[in-house]
């Protein structure tokens, strides 16, 4: 079973993250929290771009061949 993903934020630091990604604070909490619900592979790569890799695609979608992606 998945264990939930542990990153750690401020509150202001997720809503700021949320905007630069066009989600809701919300949506981004139970997408870093929820290991059920999973973002898509572009939202993924944008949330690591806009935290500055401090989280990281592979830990939000540890299944994904990333490798399709970036090549």
């Amino acid at each position: 079973m998945n264990e939930p993903r542990k990153i750690k934020l401020h509150r202001l630091e997720k809503a700021a993250l949320a905007e630069k990604c066009h989600v809701s604070p919300e949506y981004l909490r139970q997408v870093l929290t929820n290991p059920k619900k999973r973002p898509s592979p572009e939202l993924a790569m944008r949330i690591e771009q806009e935290s500055g890799g401090v989280i990281r695609k592979e830990d939000l979608l540890p299944n994904f061949n990333w490798f399709l992606l970036e090549n």
